[in-house]
């Protein structure tokens, strides 16, 4: 498997260090985290079945925690001809459970896709939380008996 780390590191026996010029195409097969805990590894695999991993540093997490929904929804919206906001994704499972040692509620979320994700509200902004979703439920559950007409 040929692997190549970004950040710096070494790379694979062979390899220039100059970045190739051409992009590489290939599917997504999995991710491992790297035996010195530091960071992660992206398993692809070519059209020719040559599995290629790309090794990335442990903050790199948070920048594609932040990209992918814009990719996802950019992408879907090409496909749909829509506009390229963010997608509410519908909620399959949730829990909401006060935050053990820490003053809060912790909220899980998991989506049909098995998308998790999951968020601390500290209790002031839990509270202002709830309040603003009842605002919001209210309001969907209005409309809902109005036959779905906004109101007047």
């Amino acid at each position: 498997m040929a692997t190549r780390q970004v950040d710096g590191g070494s790379e694979s026996p062979g390899s220039t260090g100059a970045a190739p010029n051409t992009a590489f195409r290939g599917m997504l097969r999995g991710a491992r985290i790297l035996s010195d805990r530091r960071g992660f590894a992206l398993e692809f695999q070519d059209a020719q079945g040559r599995a290629t991993s790309v090794e990335l540093p442990h903050d790199a997490v948070t920048l594609l925690m932040k990209i992918a929904p814009n990719i996802d929804a950019a992408l879907l919206a090409d496909e749909a001809n829509l506009s390229s906001s963010l997608i509410a994704y519908p909620v399959h499972d949730w829990n909401v459970d006060s935050a053990g040692v820490d003053d809060g509620v912790a909220i899980f979320l998991r989506t049909s896709a098995l998308v998790e994700a999951a968020f601390h509200f500290s209790l002031d902004d839990a509270r202002t939380f709830h309040e603003e979703f009842g605002r919001s439920l209210r309001r969907a559950l209005d409309a809902r008996q109005r036959g779905g007409k906004p109101p007047t």
